[in-house]
């Protein structure tokens, strides 16, 4: 029997086939493969384990109905911590908060809610690709992206302006351009947005009646004031959108078109507990919606226990950030000495999150599609030339995804430096060798 067409839809594309496991080990497996493509922090799934060990799991937690929308903790553990982290104008408490099933979760929950199929989604570039995917697959909204590069789509008046570009083109198109979508900090380039340009962005929002989402899932790996004073003053510090002053009488936007992201995968390294939120103080709506669909998105109740249990431990909580901060420091300007070393060049100025973005242009194959050609409005996955370059990387032990981020140039890629300095090492080395004459 055929598949459906949104079944059909969903099949696995030519580039997913390519070996993209991490499987490399410096005792058992030195010959494995290296994949720094994944924006993960496993060095600090040991503190983790070590914590959950201590967290007792109850009957009750196996319950149907014990962990729905967080259980009865969840909720206002994750307001404390977002209040002592993220420094909201407002108080964020329990009742401005939705539990799901992790980050992607919420960002579908947010297609649902707020877009009809074919309603627009608006981003500049560049950004996680997986943004895409969220929005599309199920939902059948429709991504949007505005025509900016790596330095632009920080800038307020240089990013506004090619928003208002793009919202024009769609709407010519027939397009009803609903939500405007940023990752703060930057994924993929590891920047945070300034305090201007979110007020930008809000303004634009106000002014043509957008939702203003901000994925903040980063927010508290900003890493700035630990790195060393050569870099340290390259970096912008991290503003939530709720920092901004949303209940005041001169807000730069209707507090009910703001809405944050956020889940514990990034700051706290628990992917895996598949804990994510959707913050939204002053849209009951939005929320009562959201909860009509937790059907689809809820989290098991151990999952409910452990992170419960690790955010209302304030002490814990802000010593483990602070570890994961110093330790991300020392990472990035690890691996950016390795990359400079090695004649790689990527975005300066990085200071949150766990990668940095590489230019391998450069060493694309010579043709016709490794070449930056005219905006493409629509993503259309990697070219022959990327993918020619990341099969000669699995050949030298080594995978980077091809069109991981959504970018208008090619020969961008993500690369995730939050493993032990001894994988980033044989990592460039690798890389090294593939990019070599």
């Amino acid at each position: 029997m055929s598949l459906s067409t949104r079944g059909e839809a969903l099949l696995p594309q030519a580039d997913d086939h390519l070996p993209s496991a991490h499987t490399y080990d410096r005792k058992t497996n030195p010959g494995g493969l290296i994949a720094p493509a994944y924006a993960i922090n496993e060095t600090v799934s040991p503190d983790l384990a070590a914590f959950a060990k201590n967290v007792t799991i109850k009957p009750e937690h196996f319950t149907f109905h014990w962990p729905a929308n967080g259980g009865p903790g969840l909720r206002p553990a994750l307001a404390t911590h977002l209040n002592d982290s993220f420094h909201p104008h407002t108080s964020v408490n329990a009742d401005h908060i939705v539990i799901g099933e992790g980050a992607t979760s919420i960002l579908e929950i947010l297609a649902f809610a707020l877009m009809s199929p074919g309603d627009g989604l608006l981003l500049s570039r560049p950004i996680y690709n997986g943004y895409s995917r969220d929005f599309t697959a199920r939902a059948g909204a429709r991504v949007c992206f505005a025509n900016t590069d790596a330095e632009d789509s920080l800038h307020p008046e240089a990013l506004v302006a090619t928003f208002e570009k793009t919202l024009a083109r769609y709407r010519e198109k027939g397009v009803q351009i609903r939500a405007v979508l940023i990752a703060n900090p930057n994924n993929p380039l590891g920047r945070c947005y300034p305090r201007d340009t979110l007020l930008a962005i809000a303004r634009f929002c106000q002014k043509h009646n957008l939702h203003f989402l901000s994925d903040e899932i980063f927010g508290a790996t900003a890493f700035g004031d630990n790195l060393s004073s050569l870099n340290k003053h390259t970096t912008t510090p991290f503003t939530s959108l709720f920092s901004l002053p949303l209940s005041s009488p001169d807000s730069p936007i209707d507090p009910k078109l703001c809405h944050v992201i956020y889940g514990l995968a990034k700051d706290f390294g628990a992917a895996g507990l598949r804990i994510g939120a959707l913050i939204s103080q002053s849209n009951p709506a939005l929320l009562a919606s959201a909860r009509a669909m937790l059907r689809f998105h809820d989290v098991s109740g151990p999952s409910v226990a452990i992170a419960t249990a690790m955010l209302e431990d304030r002490d814990w909580c802000r010593q483990y950030l602070d570890k994961t901060r110093t330790g991300l420091a020392k990472a990035y300007e690890h691996a950016t000495a390795g990359l400079e070393n090695i004649g790689v060049d990527y975005v300066r100025g990085g200071g949150a999150g766990f990668f940095v973005f590489i230019d391998l242009s450069p060493y694309l194959a010579h043709s016709s599609d490794s070449e930056v050609g005219p905006f493409r409005e629509e993503e259309q996955g990697p070219s022959a030339a990327e993918v020619a370059l990341v099969r000669k990387m699995i050949d030298n032990g080594l995978y980077l995804a091809p069109r991981g981020e959504s970018y208008s140039k090619p020969g961008w890629f993500r690369f995730v430096f939050s493993h032990e300095p001894h994988v980033i090492d044989e990592a460039l080395r690798r890389l090294s060798k593939t990019i070599s004459p």
